[in-house]
């Protein structure tokens, strides 16, 4: 489909254009590119990451599969997805490029049998059919928002993927999906329909010549193409298997590496231990040597005290005796005094023994021994990539604020950045891939700048594996909004419920109703009697307020000039909060709280009819310690968000006589409303303050 040569680049500009416009307007259609291209464009990285046509129209440009004077990928394109409206309109706008005249018959060189067959699975799929295998093969929910994303994740994790189609296809069989059966094994028509009508002469003789020969020309053509498409699937598979092979070997080096790596820390962990083992032991012979040393000195000198004295007894005790040999009157009289002498030495011995009995002895800490036996020097686990890394970032920003997400690693992690995937999931649905940086203190780290208000959701894989926190979810304000909860939390906020015209109602346990605009602006308040309390709110059909009143221990129901116009349940309830009024049955539901003599509280629901002010029925629907938010199913049960004990937050669905229907979810403070559908199942999350529909239809937010 070559063009002339007097088309000019501003010509080609302007078809990009157009085609880039066709087909960011269907719904899905950015993503259905991407299926088709994914074996046009090498690095599928950059053709996911892709948001706009005309990023991928670039990507084919820079293959070299799309130029000005050769436009067959786009025909075909057309022909294959369906879109015979862009066909008529390049005819239209832009008849210097000679499009087909019967575009869809034209022959198909550019996508495999297999290529074509995924295109026709992606426009068969319904949204029940996509739910049905997304559970079957376990895609994510970010995956599963359409036929494409769904494809695009089965081909990334290969469980679809060319010459391997037969187990998926024998699922879609088990699972009764015939559309997808019939996609995926119908032969597509890549070739033109030709006129096949024959003239017949009257011998017949030439007509059947032409017929055999033309009949023989077509298979000869069909063969060329079954083979040319078969030939390309065999290299495909080949390079698969190649990369394989070289993935496998690079699997085996690791694991080489890490062995030895693991060997040389056991070894290095073993001489840390013996030398701290060697120090302690030096430490007790110091202090065995420096005990011996100060006990020894001590008895030295004992036993060189004991030795003057014996010999000083010993040359008195000579004396004497050389005395009584000499016999002489002298001598006699000399004898007294050594007499008295050597008594006063015998008398005056040490008092004390110099040994008493003490000795140096070594005790073995048998504790410690006992804890070497029963515990490892450490342990060996085999764990995965993403087993070592783990996502730290914040719960909410505000609109276009710059977010800033860490992938935290321990010390034993190896990786580098191309081995982390990165996908951002924009609150419209959209998917965006990005790679992972690293900043100068060797982290890596993910940013984003933020535009689109709602619940965004980031996932990071390591080698293909989801790490810890992944995926990260994370809630982008308005600033209307954020502007109005710094407004709030200049006061002890009870609660905020939506008002009329996009204002806020905000209770401060005073005796004022404070109004906001989302901007946060102050525009007014209802001020109540003085014994009022305001607690929890709830905005009637007619704008009337009910409100819980801490003050006077009831529900009391008051217009915006603050007139109180009804009270109820005053001495039957104890400590009200939170409530939900269902106006066509006038029942109000009260959540209440009863604290016991030692300080233990037992959460209540109370049931009144608002007509005659005569409560209906009180339970507790379980082991409920407070009751933090209460509304009403489509099917008449009764939803609450419960505390159970300090720090553990459930949600329920009750019968409106207290028994449990069912148990949704059961968290650590859980801080998200949330929305069900008709089958109790979560299907969204919400964070306080985000300026989007919330659970009970009113928004709320807290000074904590």
């Amino acid at each position: 489909m070559a063009l002339s040569k007097e088309v000019t680049d501003e010509n080609f500009g302007s078809l990009k254009l157009e085609v880039s416009k066709w087909f960011d307007k269907r719904r899905y259609g950015v993503s259905m590119l991407k299926v088709l291209y994914r074996d046009r464009v090498k690095n599928t990285s950059e053709l996911y990451g892709c948001s706009k046509t005309m990023d991928i129209i670039e990507l084919l440009i820079g293959a070299g599969h799309l130029t000005p004077t050769n436009l067959t990928i786009l025909y075909e394109t057309i022909k294959l997805t369906q879109q015979f409206g862009l066909g008529q309109l390049i005819k239209d706008r832009h008849p210097s490029f000679q499009i087909p005249e019967d575009i869809r018959n034209i022959a198909i060189d550019n996508f495999t049998l297999h290529r074509q067959r995924l295109v026709n699975l992606g426009m068969a799929l319904s949204f029940s059919e996509i739910q049905h295998i997304s559970g079957l093969y376990s895609v994510a929910e970010e995956h599963a928002a359409d036929s494409w994303s769904l494809i695009m994740d089965l081909e990334q994790r290969m469980k679809i993927s060319e010459g391997e189609m037969e187990s998926f296809i024998e699922n879609m069989r088990k699972i009764n999906f015939p559309k997808a059966v019939k996609a995926l094994t119908e032969v597509a028509d890549t070739t033109p329909i030709m006129d096949k009508e024959r003239t017949h002469s009257p011998t017949g003789s030439i007509d059947t010549v032409t017929s055999d020969h033309d009949t023989l020309k077509e298979s000869l053509k069909k063969f060329k193409n079954t083979f040319k498409a078969l030939e390309k699937d065999a290299n495909q598979c080949k390079k698969k298997l190649q990369y394989d092979v070289w993935a496998a070997n690079q699997e085996a080096a690791k694991l080489e590496q890490h062995k030895d790596m693991s060997l040389r820390n056991i070894d290095n962990h073993m001489q840390e231990i013996v030398k701290k083992v060697k120090e302690n032991g030096k430490k007790l012979k110091n202090e065995v040597g420096a005990m011996y040393e100060k006990n020894k000195n001590v008895l030295d000198i004992k036993i060189i005290e004991l030795n003057t004295i014996i010999s000083d007894i010993d040359t008195k005790l000579s004396f004497l005796n050389q005395l009584l040999k000499d016999g002489k009157e002298t001598a006699m009289q000399s004898s007294e005094t050594a007499i008295t002498s050597l008594k006063e030495r015998i008398n005056d011995l040490p008092k004390s023994l110099p040994n008493d009995g003490r000795q140096i002895h070594f005790f073995i800490n048998k504790q410690q021994m006992t804890f070497l036996q029963q515990c490892d020097i450490g342990n060996i686990k085999y764990l995965r990539t993403a087993d070592c890394l783990q996502l730290q970032g914040v719960e909410s920003v505000i609109q276009d604020q710059t977010i800033v997400v860490r992938v935290i690693k321990t010390e034993e992690c190896e990786i580098h950045s191309n081995q982390l995937k990165a996908t951002w999931t924009h609150p419209t649905g959209e998917t965006n891939i990005t790679q992972v940086e690293e900043d100068d203190n060797g982290d890596y780290i993910l940013t984003k700048q933020c535009t689109t208000p709602g619940v965004w959701r980031l996932n990071v894989c390591a080698d293909g594996e989801p790490i810890k926190q992944s995926p990260l979810m994370f809630n982008v304000e308005t600033k209307e909004s954020a502007n109005a909860y710094k407004a709030c939390k200049k006061y002890h906020v009870k609660d905020v419920v939506k008002y009329e015209d996009d204002c806020f109602l905000v209770s401060c346990e005073t005796n004022e109703i404070l109004k906001y605009k989302q901007s946060g602006e102050y525009i007014s308040k209802v001020t109540l009697p003085l014994s009022v309390k305001v607690n929890k709110m709830f905005k009637m059909k007619n704008s009337n307020i009910a409100f819980s009143d801490l003050g006077n221990k009831c529900i009391k129901i008051c217009n915006m000039e603050g007139h109180v116009i009804q009270s109820i349940g005053q001495g039957e309830l104890r400590e009200p909060s939170v409530i939900h009024v269902d106006e066509a049955s006038s029942i109000m539901y009260v959540g209440d709280s009863i604290t016991g003599c030692l300080g233990e509280a037992t959460g209540y629901v109370l049931m009144f009819n608002i007509v005659n002010d005569n409560m209906i029925r009180k339970f507790n629907g379980g082991k409920i310690n407070e009751i933090l938010d209460i509304s009403l199913t489509s099917q008449g049960h009764i939803f609450l968000k419960v505390e159970i004990n300090v720090g553990n937050d459930e949600l329920k669905v009750l019968n409106t006589d207290g028994t449990s229907v069912k148990c949704l979810k059961r968290g650590s403070q859980l801080k998200h409303k949330v929305k069900v559908d008709e089958h109790y199942k979560i299907i969204h999350k919400y964070l306080p303050m985000a300026d989007i529909p919330v659970l009970f239809d009113r928004i709320k937010c807290s000074s904590s």
